[in-house]
């Protein structure tokens, strides 16, 4: 009896449908761009006197002009970044005439820059289309509060496609009568009306409950009870 039931298990078991629950994105899936860091490197106003302004940049030096679709890092205590670019062209102008131009204008990383909030989390920056044919990567880090004399990024990485988050595989393989009952479920709201209206009633001539009641007059004397 007990064979018969462990292999009637392993059927029932064998026929249960398999979902996946995997994204149809994640970073590590695309592939990395190999690279080389400068900086942080401070920006002065003048070279002369060289006082901190808050801002300083990174540059990132790609072994070979490739297409780049989302940089990750971890933040410390950069306020906001903008990132700059340089595409190559063989055919063209000289190395020194070509101009950067901007890829992401301000992105902040810190909404109050005197407190803790942001400073050490991770990030991405991408694009709707992707960078193409990029040499170099200027990374603009800013930090307006005074009491943040050190800040820079870390685990800066590079990668080439551009993330698209689609839906779910998981979600897919769900019927969609369930999606439907589960979206509907969740974007329900009560109405105005049907809470006025339909309030809960107790039926006093019906026992099914196991007990009945009875309402007591006004004029009944409480110390009949005891």
């Amino acid at each position: 009896m007990d064979q018969t039931k462990e292999k009637l298990h392993d059927e029932h078991r064998t026929m249960r449908p398999k979902l996946k629950y995997s994204l149809s994105y994640c970073p590590s899936m695309s592939r990395s761009l190999d690279f080389t860091v400068k900086g942080p490197v401070p920006i002065y106003i003048h070279k002369k006197q060289k006082v901190l302004t808050g801002c300083s940049y990174i540059e990132l030096k790609l072994q070979k002009p490739s297409k780049v679709g989302e940089i990750t890092f971890k933040n410390y205590y950069t306020a906001s970044v903008s990132v700059l670019l340089l595409r190559s062209n063989a055919q063209g102008p000289s190395m020194g005439s070509r101009n950067w131009e901007v890829g992401v204008k301000n992105r902040i990383l810190m909404k109050r820059p005197h407190y803790e909030n942001g400073a050490q989390d991770y990030f991405s920056l991408f694009s709707t289309e992707a960078w193409n044919n990029v040499s170099k990567l200027k990374i603009i880090l800013r930090q307006p509060s005074p009491m943040c004399k050190t800040f820079h990024l870390e685990e800066i990485k590079l990668y080439t496609d551009v993330p698209r988050f689609t839906r779910p595989l998981f979600e897919q393989k769900l019927p969609a009568y369930l999606i439907q009952n589960t979206i509907a479920a969740i974007a329900w709201k009560p109405n105005s009306r049907m809470n006025e209206t339909s309030s809960y009633r107790t039926d006093m001539n019906k026992t099914q409950c196991g007990y009945v009641v009875e309402q007591v007059p006004n004029n009944y004397d409480s110390s009949k009870i005891m």
